[in-house]
């Protein structure tokens, strides 16, 4: 192949990407089906192996990339948008057991949320998984580490600066509708694992009935237990899993004790909110 050929070729392979990649998609915008099911947190607990799981069920169809993050960072960009995210509904006319779901577990962190799914899908049912908090904290932060978002050398010193870092946040997002926090995001490591307010919000909007709470520890532990209880949740069959890999893995570097004494009373009052919340307590109780 020539130059000139070669080079024709190559505008016509980026276009025809342009094409299928954008405008497509955008055309079919209307004819997309939404999801029933939403799996809003806790991250670095055990979300990213769930949605692994439930993509392997023949009659769940997951939204296209883990975390849209539409409710919380993209919401400007409207419903449109979102739709782009979903399987046409030729899909459900194909396979009319097929529910569809998503899992961004950014969403419970962030108090606009729950009001914003509620207002698009007052019928949603929603997922939370939730790790024992002091864990969570801690691959929150070596987490942070790893990706090369955060350059305090210890986990210590990270917790120390946190109300520094994030101090004025949340009143930046209740006052703006569209602002979305990145220094919240990245370094609330404390903050995300103070679950009682968290999960209070979505029982409150959506109720007990459609609100699905998971110990993080009993869903590694008896996986097939835990999916079962998905399953009925969400309304599908039961599935025949092949095996539960654990995606997302991070390092096995052990808390210092005394950081973990020092996080267990700080974490006591919160949790014992949650029990309460809940009528039963956690595994890490």
């Amino acid at each position: 192949m020539d130059t000139i050929a070669r080079n024709t070729f190559m505008v016509v392979k980026q276009k025809l990407q342009i094409i299928r990649s954008f405008y497509l998609p955008s055309l079919t915008r209307s004819i997309r089906t939404l999801p029933s099911f939403i799996i809003v947190g806790a991250q670095k607990g055990g979300t990213t192996s769930l949605n692994g799981y439930l993509k392997s069920h023949p009659d769940i169809c997951m939204a296209r990339g883990k975390e849209t993050w539409f409710f919380d960072k993209h919401y400007e960009k409207g419903i449109s948008y979102y739709r782009l995210h979903f399987p046409l509904k030729i899909s459900s006319f194909l396979n009319p057991r097929l529910v569809v779901g998503e899992a961004s577990p950014s969403y419970i962190y962030n108090p606009r949320v729950p009001e914003r799914i509620y207002t698009h899908f007052p019928n949603c049912k929603i997922i939370i998984l939730l790790r024992d908090p002091i864990e969570r904290a801690y691959s929150h932060y070596k987490h942070m580490r790893r990706i090369g978002f955060e350059d305090l050398a210890t986990f210590e010193s990270a917790i120390e600066k946190e109300a520094e870092r994030t101090c004025g946040e949340l009143e930046k997002i209740m006052e703006n509708g569209f602002y979305f926090s990145q220094s919240r995001e990245f370094f609330s490591y404390l903050g995300k694992g103070i679950y009682y307010p968290q999960v209070k919000a979505y029982l409150d909007k959506f109720g007990k009935d459609r609100v699905l709470v998971v110990d993080s520890n009993s869903f590694f532990l008896s996986e097939k237990t835990i999916m079962s209880e998905i399953e009925k949740f969400i309304g599908v069959k039961p599935h025949n899993y092949q095996d539960f890999p654990v995606w997302n893995k991070g390092d096995k570097s052990r808390l210092p004790e005394a950081t973990r004494n020092q996080l267990k009373d700080f974490y006591e009052p919160h949790n014992e909110m949650l029990f309460d919340l809940l009528g039963r307590k956690l595994s890490w109780a």
